[in-house]
């Protein structure tokens, strides 16, 4: 049969000991949570339904591989030639893709707010009619029951 104890360490010991797994884990549980939880990150992409999404030419596509390539070769020169290279500027957006894609939207929202007006309109004159029925149902005059049989003179 095993020992219940085996004296390995002292009573202050276990005091320190437990006062230190206190002191250092259980106060920062949720950073050590954060540190070792792995990172999620969210990828928001926008597609328009009725809209083609934009297609790279062939060109393109290779030659955004070799600047890839060169860039990767430039930071090991760099430190040798002591010149840092201009950043190119990005090229912008075709304008016929930009005005493609803002009379696109342009059309979509203004569907969308002509249905919000219909719904509106049909909105109000429901509770005009509503208010207008009340209205009739209280201007009448009010006619009490007459009384049969009950005229004493």
């Amino acid at each position: 049969r095993p020992p219940f104890s085996i004296n390995l360490f002292r009573e202050e010991q276990l005091l320190a000991l437990a006062d230190y797994v206190v002191n250092t884990y259980f106060r920062h549980f949720k950073l050590y949570k954060y540190v070792f939880t792995p990172q999620v990150r969210l990828d928001l992409s926008l597609t328009y339904v009725g809209l083609q999404p934009p297609k790279l030419l062939p060109e393109e596509e290779t030659e955004k591989g070799g600047e890839e390539v060169e860039q990767g070769v430039s930071p090991q020169e760099e430190p040798e030639t002591g010149v840092q290279p201009e950043p190119e500027p990005e090229p912008e957006p075709e304008p016929s893709r930009v005005s493609s894609l803002q009379a696109y939207i342009r059309t979509q929202m203004n569907k969308e707010l002509r249905q919000l007006q219909q719904l509106m309109e049909e909105q109000l004159q429901a509770s005009e009619d509503r208010l207008s029925s009340k209205l009739t149902t209280l201007e009448r005059p009010f006619q009490p029951p007459s009384g049969k049989g009950k005229n004493k003179t």
